[in-house]
């Protein structure tokens, strides 16, 4: 009897702590200032879905994604697969992207380059905000708007991004 009720025990408890949502805050970030937090390997905060079209935003502020699944856009266990296409984010991410203070973190594993003159990561169309890969010299090159383009040592765009790599930007 006492097997049985702790085995009982065991998966109500297990039940329960799945229910649990993931958040930024659980995840070790500060999260004062915090308007969006997207995990790869957990797209809907309770759980991972990879026939979700939504990526739920954990920080809190209801910023979700919407993405594309097609054949070049997928979610595996790690995250989401994109292959050349765009998509966009909420409004009110780009219109903190578009100001003068924000802070970007992007995890990227698997990278492949495709683009002969620049590899894209992350941009705006007003193109006032762009973190890419210049292929010409290697170098991975961060714009916003008309202000000084930081860039990385020559050479090392592409050998950095060959390994599972977190890129950040603060503004």
């Amino acid at each position: 009897m006492k097997l049985r009720t702790l085995i009982v025990f065991t998966v109500v408890a297990i039940m329960c702590l799945s229910m649990i949502m993931a958040s930024a805050q659980t995840k070790g970030y500060v999260t004062e200032g915090l308007v969006g937090f997207f995990d790869g390997s957990n797209n809907l905060g309770n759980k991972h879905d990879k026939e979700s079209t939504t990526w739920k935003d954990l920080s809190g502020s209801g910023n979700d994604i919407t993405v594309i699944l097609n054949e070049k856009c997928k979610w595996n266990d790690n995250g989401y697969f994109n292959d050349s296409t765009k998509v966009y984010l909420p409004q009110s991410l780009t219109d903190l992207i578009n100001s003068n203070e924000f802070t970007v973190e992007i995890v990227l594993d698997n990278f492949t380059a495709k683009g002969n003159d620049f590899n894209t990561i992350m941009n705006c169309d007003n193109d006032w905000f762009s973190l890419f890969r210049r292929v010409s010299n290697n170098v991975m090159e961060f714009k916003n708007s008309q202000n000084p383009r930081p860039v990385s040592k020559g050479g090392t765009g592409l050998d950095y991004l060959a390994s599972r790599v977190t890129l950040t930007i603060t503004y």
